[in-house]
């Protein structure tokens, strides 16, 4: 995703969230099997590698994230990014935006 600051004050940063390893998270249905008007519900708690501007270096690994799908919509929510652990100070300030925020799209078909 690209990230900008609201009022355009700085350049934009491009933030790639992929899952840690090894790539096998649970996923759960929503609405104990059921489904909200028609569209089914299925989310995962998993662990996020979060990487900066095209970087092949992580900034940051094994963040707490929750992905759900319903229908064509997306939306990873509660990001948990624990800032103490960047110790780069730019980096630190361009992925503190996403931290504990909602982040919605969609999923092409």
């Amino acid at each position: 995703m690209n990230v900008v600051a609201i009022d355009g004050s700085s350049s934009f940063n491009n933030i790639t969230i992929t899952e840690s390893a090894p790539h096998r998270f649970q996923v759960t249905e929503g609405g104990n099997g059921t489904t909200t008007t028609s569209v089914p519900v299925v989310s995962s708690n998993l662990l996020g590698t979060i990487y900066l501007d095209g970087g092949a270096t992580p900034v940051i690994d094994n963040v707490p994230m929750t992905l759900t799908v319903r229908g064509q919509s997306l939306a990873i929510q509660g990001i948990d990014v624990d800032e103490t652990r960047i110790t780069d100070t730019l980096q630190r300030d361009t992925i503190s935006v996403i931290d504990g925020q909602s982040i919605y799209g969609i999923v092409p078909r």
